[in-house]
């Protein structure tokens, strides 16, 4: 089966290239531009496969028309055609209405995919992760709203506001590809109501609390401290604890739907308080406590680490943007 992707653009439009998982077709146009930016000098690319859930990179220097085509296992060729439409604005004098179309979870994922590229194309990680504090930092100045030098008095508008933490789990992670992968979901399961999402923080872990993480090639199921004990007890097999046993079958129904629709397969964990496994957890949560900085004061379970908070991050990005000597 043959997969590929063809570009078309327009006049004064202009491809530089593509961030994904796919070859270069060798095809070059009049839409093709002279600057390459990764899998570049080329209109078409080939695939070796391409599912509803594949999502790719395209950089242009303005937009325009995708035609993928694969030639179907009864040996039809099909043709799929998508052209953009989108308005364009000057930077210089519409500033708000590029803000107000800024999308970050995109935003944050072809940050991860630029950053692995160049970490791979150039064999220099530490420089990668400088562009990443460099790019940032810039964005921070360009739309942040702050006083000179008061960091006290910097703001980001919701458009913005969860870029920063988006790039500060970033720059833990070992894989760049998707948000699953920059900021793991975790959800809270609990006897006072249905699962929510709750904050990828240590204040998370309760000990009354079952969580579930997906951070894309882990799907973990943690037992808390009490919940640990009542299980170990076999509380969920006394019919008057049925509620107990609804609890815990729950977090595993909805890691059973991931597990089944994820390719590839992730790894399936069940730990639980102080489990050698639990530290797959720990190593992703942002240590607001650890135990030399009680940060929270209220429940959550302390990470050993010496890693840099969150909140420390966001303190320091603060003072970096709008100090007028960056």
């Amino acid at each position: 089966m043959v997969l590929a992707l063809q570009v078309k653009t327009g006049n004064g439009l202009r491809i530089e290239g593509v961030l994904a998982c796919c070859a270069s077709g060798n095809v070059r146009n009049a839409c093709v531009s002279d600057t390459e930016m990764c899998i570049g000098g080329t209109c078409q690319w080939k695939f070796c496969s391409l599912t509803p859930r594949t999502t790719l990179c395209v950089l242009f220097e303005i937009s325009a028309q995708f035609v993928t085509q694969y030639q179907h296992a009864d040996g039809r060729k099909r043709i799929r055609v998508t052209t953009t439409c989108r308005s364009w604005a000057d930077m210089a004098t519409q500033q708000p209405n590029i803000a107000y179309s800024f999308d970050q979870e995109a935003g944050a994922v072809a940050m991860a995919r630029l950053a692995s590229w160049r970490a791979a194309s150039e064999n220099d990680t530490p420089d990668a992760l400088r562009w990443l504090d460099r790019t940032l930092i810039r964005l921070c100045q360009k739309f942040g709203e702050y006083v000179k030098d008061d960091p006290n008095s910097f703001r980001l508008s919701d458009k913005f506001s969860l870029f920063p933490q988006f790039m500060h789990i970033l720059f833990m992670e070992n894989v760049l590809e998707s948000t699953t992968m920059i900021q793991p979901v975790l959800f809270s399961y609990s006897f006072s109501g249905p699962p929510e999402p709750v904050l990828l923080d240590t204040s998370s872990i309760l000990p009354d609390r079952i969580l579930l993480m997906d951070d894309y090639f882990h799907v973990l199921i943690y037992h808390g401290q009490t919940i640990a004990t009542w299980k170990r007890m076999n509380y969920h097999e006394d019919p008057q604890y049925a509620t107990f046993k609804q609890l815990l079958e729950a977090p595993v129904s909805d890691a059973t739907a991931i597990l089944q629709e994820r390719w590839p397969m992730p790894r399936y964990i069940v730990t639980e308080y102080e489990g050698s496994q639990a530290r797959f957890l720990l190593s992703k949560v942002n240590p607001s406590l650890t135990h030399n900085n009680p940060y929270a004061s209220e429940g959550g379970a302390p990470v050993f680490t010496d890693d840099v908070s969150l909140q420390v991050f966001v303190e320091h990005l603060k003072k970096l943007a709008s100090s007028s000597s960056t």
